[in-house]
């Protein structure tokens, strides 16, 4: 489905994915580029969703208390909110495809440091990750926009697939594997380098196509010419605002709660298999939002109407968890799975917005460095402080009342950015908007 941009598109080529980069491109080429988006995305989200299961093993074999351990899971999302602004800049000066392979490199580095025997290599690997992830939030989805302009929903489905099978498979196996192999929760988390290894190396093959490489010269050479007015001017932009916090509030949610949930079954009389279990059932719930997302908005269904559904699955999931007093399977499941399904539907509106609602790829990777910048410093502090609720009440009923009013201005804030409007002009869609053709955006289609 072609995108629409507004009639001013032709005054912003998108240099990076201009006719010379994208015209010749074979369907083996687009299937090389595809294959490394799917890579990528799967290990996107393993090294930060298998934690929270293990989250009372390395309390007790630690020693740290709940508002340290919280910082595990802080750490990545402050990498996130205070470096996405800066990877732009990295893809501009290495190419998408270096960054992307320096982004699993980084990824694999973080998991074995985490493998020393000592406390502080935990916070170090972990916040090596971070650094990782902080890059790769944001060019993933900018390569989408320039090797796939004229599909960006089908890629967008594949790349929040990935993600949500990485997360998903981190999710369910990692604490088993801990409990019946013997390996201890340091090696068991360090097998997560493996993955991140073998994407590396299937990202390789993408160096030596042509088209790549004149998209990679074509972002260098439009990086030394632009200037400060001609590059993306986000801050003043409302409907830039609007998604980037949208994208922070609904993470508080998913970051704080989420990481504390199999704390709370456990505390509720859970087993740590099971309640590892009841986790990986959210990331279930993840799987098809992910995928069919995208293509819904690709095809036309209102954003405003995924978004209510958003806040009604968060909603219901955050009451349930205030009103079990003991820990259920089945009903603790159905919460974890519409838990899922509310953020990976949260994730890929945002996602697609960055993409949809950008003219050309530098306007995508600088919407998605904001979102990830803004919407991290949102969430940030969110297990920090939800772990602090905790030691400070005694119970996580506080906790999760206050997880459960952030639900209002999460709608506020999406209803707002599902109003159809284009990245640097501030009026609705009307008239003097067109569907844009290849010739008009500086693109061609890759397939």
């Amino acid at each position: 489905m072609p995108s629409f941009t507004p009639d001013t598109a032709a005054d912003h080529p998108d240099a990076s994915s201009s006719p010379a980069a994208t015209a010749s491109r074979t369907p083996l080429a687009a299937f090389i580029l595809a294959m490394g988006i799917l890579l990528t995305a799967i290990n996107m989200r393993t090294t930060t969703i298998a934690l929270p299961p293990f989250m009372p093993t390395i309390r007790d074999d630690t020693g740290l208390s709940a508002t340290a351990t919280g910082l595990l899971t802080t750490l990545p999302v402050l990498c996130w909110a205070t470096l996405s602004l800066s990877a732009p800049r990295v893809a501009r000066r290495i190419g998408f495809d270096w960054a992307m392979i320096l982004t699993m490199i980084l990824v694999a580095a973080g998991s074995i440091l985490r493998l020393l025997p000592a406390i502080w290599p935990i916070f170090a690997g972990t916040l090596v990750i971070g650094v990782a992830l902080s890059l790769g939030n944001v060019i993933v989805p900018a390569s989408v926009k320039r090797d796939f302009p004229h599909k960006p929903g089908p890629m967008m489905s594949l790349y929040g697939l990935g993600m949500t099978i990485g997360g998903t498979l981190a999710a369910a196996v990692m604490m088993p594997i801990h409990l019946r192999t013997g390996l201890s929760w340091r090696a068991t988390l360090g097998l997560l380098a493996i993955p991140a290894i073998i994407a590396a190396v299937a990202l390789l093959p993408r160096l030596g196509m042509p088209s790549v490489r004149a998209a990679n010269a074509a972002l260098r050479r439009a990086g030394h010419a632009g200037t400060a007015a001609t590059r993306p001017h986000l801050w003043g932009d409302l409907l830039a605002w609007q998604i980037s916090l949208f994208f922070g509030l609904q993470s508080t949610i998913f970051y704080g709660l989420g990481t504390w949930t199999p704390t709370i079954l456990t505390e509720r009389g859970m087993s740590e298999s099971t309640a590892g279990l009841m986790w990986a059932f959210s990331q279930i719930g993840s799987i098809p939002a992910s995928f069919l997302v995208p293509l819904l908005i690709q095809r036309g269904v209102p954003i405003r109407r995924i978004m209510a559904g958003i806040c009604v699955c968060f909603s219901i999931m955050i009451a349930g968890m205030l009103v079990l007093t003991g820990a259920p399977a089945v009903p603790v499941a159905v919460l974890m799975v519409l838990f899922g399904v509310a953020g990976s539907s949260s994730m890929a509106c945002t996602l697609m917005l960055s993409v949809l609602r950008s003219p050309n790829t530098e306007y995508a990777a600088a919407m998605s460095g904001m979102s990830q910048a803004v919407g991290y410093a949102v969430a940030a502090s969110s297990p920090f402080l939800f772990g602090m609720l905790h030691d400070l009440s005694g119970s996580w009923t506080l906790p999760i009342v206050v997880t459960l009013v952030t639900v209002a201005p999460i709608a506020w804030a999406g209803f707002g950015a599902s109003r159809e409007r284009m990245l640097g002009h501030g009026s609705e869609r009307g008239p003097h908007l067109v569907m844009a053709s290849p010739e008009a955006t500086g693109t061609s289609r890759a397939d």
